[in-house]
């Protein structure tokens, strides 16, 4: 019983931030890099070039402040911020049938904002 704490609090602290970073880090990248797809979607959307430049910068920022424990609040405020932008998108453009990896992001970014906000506060 006491591995199956052990793994389930490595899981909470390491396995979920660290998941969350790596996968917007690969966000980040393929924005910066300047992808054709997501040319093609910002340009769909509406937004100006530079946009998608800017979204990528904040979801490695974001990425990054999710690495460090004392940082990682602020690391899922601006995820959270930024799935929320990607789901009114998504919404605005009626596709929501495509917005599942954003709603699926958004809440564990949200878990990782509620729990450590909890921290934050006890300091």
């Amino acid at each position: 019983m006491e591995t199956l704490k052990i793994i389930m609090y490595v899981a909470r602290q390491l396995v979920i931030p660290f998941l969350l970073a790596a996968f917007f880090i690969a966000a980040g990248y393929v924005k910066l890099d300047g992808d054709p797809g997501m040319v093609a979607n910002f340009e769909r959307w509406g937004y100006p070039a530079w946009s998608m430049y800017l979204v990528g910068l904040i979801e490695i920022l974001g990425a990054a402040l999710l690495v460090f424990a004392r940082a990682r609040f602020y690391g899922a405020l601006v995820i959270v911020v930024t799935m929320t932008g990607a789901l009114l998108t998504h919404w605005q453009a009626g596709e929501m049938e495509t917005a599942s990896p954003a709603m699926i992001l958004w809440g564990l970014a949200a878990i990782e904002l509620w729990r450590n906000q909890k921290k934050r506060l006890k300091r």
